[in-house]
């Protein structure tokens, strides 16, 4: 797939078909995060690749994570958005956990931080490119130091996102504002 197809046609997927994806396929796609543009060349990134057990303990935490956030909307809405946070986990096949190594440095950890969110940005579209869907999500669990620990990462890192890997179930409309809305040129 040419890169423009790919980006004018990928879309978040938060349903995904239960079909399972091969090990091979989700290395490749994660390898391309590691080829993402970085600045002052530090490598800040790292991914945690969970399937089966790893991501349904991670997915569990996460339930638990966004029910206790959702406390104040009564039990039963808390429950429900728990529940939810669970499923949108557990149903894809593979999930990456994408992590940033800090710098000391602020405004090396800002450029780390674009450099990051363009390794995620290579992992969805490589994604695309192999037919599958993706989406990236954030939330309550990436700020967890349960979650950080559960992953074994350093007190270092920062966990930047979640990339939901799999055979979409249906793949949404697109959805932008013309070129012109967003955009200005100048001479």
């Amino acid at each position: 797939m040419d890169v423009y197809e790919a980006i004018r046609t990928r879309r978040n997927i938060k349903l995904f078909r239960p079909d399972p994806v091969e090990r091979a396929v989700i290395e490749r796609i994660v390898d391309a995060g590691r080829w993402a543009p970085n600045h002052r060349l530090t490598e800040p990134w790292f991914f945690t690749v969970l399937t089966g057990r790893a991501k349904a303990e991670l997915a569990e935490l996460r339930r638990r994570i966004v029910t206790e956030k959702n406390a104040h909307l009564g039990e039963e809405e808390s429950r429900r958005r728990g529940d939810n946070a669970y499923r949108e986990m557990i149903t894809p096949p593979w999930i990456v956990v994408v992590s940033q190594r800090l710098a000391e440095d602020p405004e090396t950890r800002r450029e780390d931080y674009a450099a990051v969110a363009c390794a995620v940005q290579n992992i969805l579209l490589a994604a695309t490119a192999e037919g599958l869907g993706s989406y990236w999500g954030t939330g309550p669990l990436t700020r967890s130091p349960e979650a950080k620990a559960y992953l074994g990462l350093p007190e270092n890192h920062d966990i930047v996102g979640i990339v939901f890997l799999g055979y979409p179930e249906r793949i949404p409309r697109p959805s932008r504002k013309p070129l012109s809305a967003v955009s200005r040129w100048m001479d």
